[in-house]
């Protein structure tokens, strides 16, 4: 009989460590190697579409942000908070027992208790206030992050789209040097052309050779920050940026009126924060002058030591007694102060959201005049300056260093072309996050698209 107990045990531990060892082996029959752990989808996960536009990007980044969503997390907490606020304290209850009356024959000693703690009239109500207007606070500063957020999008958006354009002008130009060099070997083996020309335009290829590294090691920067922002690997691969940017031009006239434009700024949420903010502190100053009344405490109680039946139980009413006033006049001291700062803060803060405006407007205005004068005459006249500087030097009449002179021109035009273009697509960002509006999406922004009309 001892053996087979024996039997039985070794038998049971061994069928609960190979479930234990099958249990665990489990995960890994997913694929996932030991210690390795899934990665949880998020909305960042979906795929992008073959070309990133702006408001495909700002979707993504509103929806797979982890700052954001830590955000909406402690809104939902204040949120929660003003709930409690307006609660009364949990009432207390208290048994206590005549031990030595379990020895005798006389009947058990005991004694209930029971008491409940009121604040005095309208105190919970301002706690209210307070828990509430800060939850609204909390809100709104969510929703400014959201929009920061989205114009830190539409920046590095405007990086990405400036790097693509840099390496395609950079490329277009070793080409276009590589066809100088070949004419000028041609010249030079017929005796027309010192050798130094050759040399002159293998020389400047391969600088741009070393610009094109520079522009690859930057475009891997953009894309590291766009994923950190997607909440993605930071080597995860991102759609190419669009071919071109369309820029209305209606845009430049909208949103000028300076009294429209007071409006709209005046309901921005970082306002709405603040003014939920100053709306807190005037609830807890008018809380802190109250601290002058007392708050009361009921209670009730039932004894069964008093000899007479009536005496036994017993209701009544405590206080407490605010009776140090330096530290009451202390209190609402401080409270008046963070009233006044948490106003100050208001009133700077509208300056500045006003200063912004005229500036992000006044800088989209810039762009856009740049665009216009480098598409519709400065890069005109250096593709016919190249063109020209290559006639006159395949004829005799220009040097190597002419045609790589007109060359530059050419680039530098080009470059700058795409820069005013990004400059446009962030300032309309900045003119976007003035009005509260996300960019890309607001009527105002800037449609991007991939159908080619033909490279600037």
């Amino acid at each position: 009989m001892h053996l087979d107990r024996r039997t039985f045990r070794c038998v049971l531990l061994g069928t609960l460590a190979a479930a234990a060892v099958g249990g665990a082996g489990h995960p890994q029959s997913s694929g996932t190697g030991s210690g390795e752990q899934a990665h949880a989808p998020s909305a960042s996960d979906a795929e992008f579409g073959p070309v990133l536009s702006l408001d495909q990007l700002v979707e993504a980044v509103l929806d797979g942000n982890a700052g954001l969503t830590a955000m909406a997390a402690a809104a939902r907490a204040a949120a929660a908070a003003a709930a409690q606020a307006t609660a009364l304290e949990d009432p207390m209850a208290t048994a206590m027992l005549a031990p030595l009356s379990l020895a005798g024959g006389e009947p058990v000693g005991y004694e209930l208790r029971a008491s409940q703690r009121i604040p005095y009239p309208g105190k919970r109500r301002l706690r209210g206030q307070v828990a509430a207007s800060e939850a609204t606070a909390a809100t709104e500063q969510l929703q400014a992050a959201r929009l920061d957020l989205a114009a830190q999008a539409a920046g590095l958006f405007a990086d990405y789209y400036l790097n693509a354009r840099e390496r395609e002008i950079n490329a277009e130009h070793i080409a276009l040097l590589d066809a100088f060099k070949q004419v000028a070997t041609a010249r030079y083996t017929a005796g027309l052309v010192p050798q130094q020309a050759p040399v002159q335009a293998e020389v400047e290829a391969a600088r741009m050779l070393h610009h094109d590294v520079e522009l690859r090691a930057a475009e891997r920067r953009v894309v590291a920050r766009l994923n950190a922002m997607l909440h993605r690997p930071a080597e995860a691969p991102l759609p190419p940026p669009p071919v071109k940017l369309e820029i209305p031009a209606a845009v430049a006239a909208a949103h000028h009126d300076e009294s429209e434009r007071g409006v709209v700024i005046a309901d921005r949420p970082e306002l709405r924060a603040r003014r939920a903010e100053v709306a807190a502190r005037e609830a807890e100053l008018e809380l802190s002058r109250r601290s002058r009344y007392p708050d009361f405490e009921v209670m009730t109680g039932y004894s069964s030591m008093w000899d007479m039946q009536e005496h036994r139980w017993a209701v009544g009413l405590g206080v407490n007694v605010p009776i140090r006033r330096g530290r009451i006049r202390a209190q609402v001291a401080a409270a008046e102060a963070r009233v006044d700062q948490a106003a100050a803060e208001l009133q700077g803060l509208e300056d500045t959201l006003h200063a912004e405006s005229v500036v992000a407007i006044a800088d989209r205005e810039e762009m856009m005049h740049l665009i216009e004068l480098y598409r519709d005459r400065v890069l005109p006249a250096a593709r016919d300056q190249v063109a020209a500087a290559r006639v006159s030097f395949e004829s005799g009449n220009e040097s190597m260093l002419g045609l790589i002179e007109a060359e530059r021109s050419l680039r530098d035009a080009q470059q700058q072309y795409h820069e005013a273009v990004a400059g446009y697509v962030r300032a309309q960002a900045a003119v976007a996050r003035t009005l509260g509006e996300l960019p890309g999406t607001a009527a105002a922004a800037a449609t991007s698209t991939a159908t080619a009309r033909g490279k600037e």
